[in-house]
């Protein structure tokens, strides 16, 4: 397993891969770790380029983010999988835009929440 190098802001934003339900549990602006509800093995391994559409809650009004990012790594199957994805890009400059204020918004979340 690859260790990162940035802190993550605890997250709860839905997104979607391949069909396969899941929640962002943790951002950086590098990477994110992500819950999904699944209960058989994960279908892509470490290394696989995946494409991954985020969608905000809509009381944020930012729209669906897609993000390319790289598997770098998966737990073992259970009702959740988790996994850790690196950002290798986006699907146009404003999505990447959006993907910043998703990571802003949750990051000053959290610290709020733990002052």
């Amino acid at each position: 397993m690859i260790e990162r190098m940035n802190d993550r802001g605890k997250a709860y934003v839905k997104v979607l891969y391949m069909q396969i339900p899941g929640y962002v549990r943790d951002f950086s602006a590098i990477g994110c770790r992500i819950d999904f509800v699944l209960n058989k093995t994960f279908p892509a391994s470490e290394g696989d380029i995946m494409n991954l559409t985020l969608i905000p809650d809509e009381r944020f009004g930012i729209p669906a983010v897609i993000l390319k990012t790289e598997l770098r790594w998966k737990s073992e199957p259970d009702v959740y999988q988790s996994t850790g994805v690196h950002i290798v890009g986006f699907d146009s400059p404003q999505m990447e835009k959006d993907y910043r204020k998703i990571v802003k918004l949750f990051s000053d979340t959290n610290e709020k929440n733990e002052a």
